[in-house]
């Protein structure tokens, strides 16, 4: 099981990445919604695809360090808790942030679109 961990979080790594690439896209589409098919060209969303899923082979390959020098002879190969730490913050928690960062200007960009909206009606009622 040991062994295998490191391909199993290839997708959450690389999916969670995606997610964070997702959010910063839908940003940027909000805030520049006139120059956005100018920022986001195909082989720039290629690109950036390929980037996300890129890290995430590579953070999880490090799982795999741990088995080079492991005895072979035993059925038990550690690897230490501390290290899933390390990848919760060098990966689940920049990902969280990043996007809790881009849906709270969207949410702000949004109920500002809002109240304006609301102001000219109320105009146009009197």
């Amino acid at each position: 099981m040991t062994a295998i961990d490191g391909l199993f979080k290839i997708t959450d790594f690389g999916s969670g990445y995606h997610l964070l690439l997702i959010s910063a896209e839908r940003y940027i589409a909000i805030v520049y919604p006139l120059h956005y098919e100018n920022k986001f060209i195909d082989r720039m969303v290629k690109w950036a695809i390929s980037a996300c899923w890129v890290s995430g082979i590579l953070i999880s390959m490090t799982f795999g360090l741990w088995l080079i020098n492991a005895d072979l002879r035993k059925c038990v190969f550690c690897i230490p808790t501390q290290y899933y730490l390390v990848t919760a913050v060098l990966a689940y928690i920049p990902v969280c942030v990043g996007m809790l960062v881009c849906y709270a200007k969207i949410f702000a960009i949004s109920r500002r679109h809002r109240q304006r909206i609301e102001l000219i009606i109320q105009h146009r009622k009197h």
